[in-house]
């Protein structure tokens, strides 16, 4: 389901918005990847 991950995305985006500078790149990055994770975990799990 697309949806989720665009859920997921805008999540990310919104909460990187709000960081400061210096702490975007490593917890976005983390976060970033999480999203993907679930995301992924999520379509998986309601197309297959």
């Amino acid at each position: 389901m697309l949806t989720w991950a665009l859920l997921a995305f805008n999540l990310v985006l919104e909460l990187c918005a709000h960081l400061p500078p210096i702490l975007r790149q490593g917890i976005c990055q983390r976060l970033h990847e999480w999203a993907v994770w679930v995301a992924r975990t999520l379509d998986t799990g309601f197309t297959g």
